[in-house]
């Protein structure tokens, strides 16, 4: 008895190799827009920091600091947040693309199933038809 072979094992095979060249893909924008995220509850947390450090303070000099720093990390988060925003549209891109090479891979494995399947019942018809063929053959050689 002959194994089980699909035509499109090889067809199979690159359509999961670029799901997950997809999936890497929208894995590196993601942990990018993760970075850039940090780099704002860190910028939040410099912020307080500051803050916590001027209450009371009658310093001209570090106030005027302060709200030098305060209008630099504004700058910064509105840079950031521009970033971020032109990275989610890369990654809704990419989430597109892992969605449809997931469609073509469950495509071919239901086929590679069906098939398989089909084998199967193949397999078990040719092995009934031979066992009867075994017991008729030998009920005809008692007579």
């Amino acid at each position: 008895m002959k194994k089980f072979e699909f035509s499109m094992e090889k067809i199979l095979e690159l359509r999961r190799f670029e799901q997950k060249e997809a999936e890497s893909e929208l894995g590196k924008i993601n942990s990018q827009i993760a970075a850039l995220q940090n780099q704002l509850k860190e910028m939040a947390a410099s912020h307080n920091q500051v803050v916590e450090q001027g209450r009371g303070c009658k310093d001209f000099a570090f106030i005027s600091q302060s709200q030098q720093y305060f209008a630099f990390l504004d700058q910064k988060k509105e840079e950031i947040f521009k970033e971020i925003a032109e990275l989610e549209i890369i990654a809704d891109q990419r989430r597109q693309v892992v969605k449809e090479a997931m469609q073509k891979v469950k495509v071919l494995e239901k086929l590679r199933e069906k098939k398989l399947n089909q084998w199967k019942d193949d397999v078990l018809k040719e092995e009934e038809a031979e066992t009867e063929d075994i017991v008729n053959s030998r009920y005809d050689s008692d007579k």
